[in-house]
């Protein structure tokens, strides 16, 4: 588990916690401090295939020097730390809008893509976002064999985006599949199908997207039908600004239809409390592995969170 603050400790850290047995009863245990950051989507996950999970972040503040940085995990046995001191890779985001400081937030939130080919598994780790600006979308290719990514990101185009100026986006949100990524933020929400092929990534239109002089949109999910008839399930988060209610809004996306067809305009959509902005999928092991079907969405927002059961009907 992971807090931006912790009584006591200056603002600019963020903690990683161990959960006890019964977390009712007993305090939250710190564990380890690293330079205040977030944790990507997932939170910790196995890169090197080592067994231990590791710790990607991406740093938030516009001094930061870096953009991301990957910590190993470790065996915490003797020490109680479950993960290496010093960063095993670190990106400063050179060549891209979040490079240096921008006067603004930098990356405001990551994925990792795993894309497997037949031959090869491959893992790229995506950053977007800033609290008041464009940015780019960057990425950076895993190296099995030097146990890094890339060190300077590729910038992904989103110049077909009507949205777009000099190849930036105003985000707040990726979310990355095998087979696509998903972008939001106060731009609208985007939805980019992944080719291995040609190692290309294509923008696809979602019907009803709102303009967004005064909403913005802040998590895209995507995710399986349940139901085994290869469909899947778009998750749009709905923010207007101030209090007013925020929105769920639930299409369809059907790969065996024609491209122009594939996704649903607005099939559903869920009131929620005003300023909702991260959904979290739980998965039906209780994990968060998006190759799993989903038994429970849990959204953020003013006052609190809302846990949604997923029933596929």
């Amino acid at each position: 588990m992971f807090e931006d603050y912790v009584p006591g400790l200056k603002r600019s850290w963020t903690t990683v916690f161990r959960i006890p047995e019964d977390p009712i009863n007993n305090p939250l245990e710190p564990v380890m401090t690293f330079d205040r950051s977030v944790p990507i989507v997932q939170g910790c996950m196995d890169i090197d295939g080592d067994g231990y999970k590791d710790l990607l972040v991406t740093h938030h503040l516009e001094n930061s020097k870096y953009v991301a940085r990957y910590y190993k995990g470790k065996d915490d046995s003797s020490d109680g730390q479950p993960f290496e001191a010093t960063h095993r890779w670190a990106s400063t985001g050179a060549g891209s809008s979040m490079e240096g400081s921008i006067g603004e937030h930098k990356a405001r939130w990551g994925d990792v893509q795993i894309i497997n080919d037949g031959s090869t598994v491959r893992k790229r780790l995506f950053a977007v976002g800033s609290e008041g600006e464009n940015n780019n979308v960057i990425y950076w290719d895993y190296d099995p064999v030097s146990d890094t990514f890339a060190k300077n990101p590729t910038v992904l185009d989103v110049s077909m985006v009507d949205a777009a100026v000099n190849n930036e986006l105003h985000l707040v949100s990726v979310r990355a599949l095998p087979g696509a990524i998903m972008l939001a933020g106060k731009d609208g929400a985007f939805f980019f199908k992944y080719s291995s092929t040609e190692d290309s990534y294509n923008l696809m239109n979602v019907p009803g997207i709102e303009p967004t002089e005064k909403i913005e949109y802040s998590d895209f999910w995507c995710f399986n039908s349940g139901l085994n008839d290869g469909k899947m399930v778009f998750v749009i988060l709905r923010k207007p600004t101030g209090n007013k209610d925020s929105t769920m809004e639930f299409r369809s996306f059907d790969p065996s239809l024609a491209q122009d067809d594939q996704i649903s305009d607005i099939l559903k959509e869920i009131t929620l409390p005003a300023k909702a902005q991260r959904i979290t999928a739980l998965r039906v092991d209780d994990s968060f592995d998006v190759m799993l079907d989903v038994k429970q969405l849990i959204v953020a927002h003013k006052q609190g969170a809302t846990i949604l059961d997923v029933v596929p009907v």
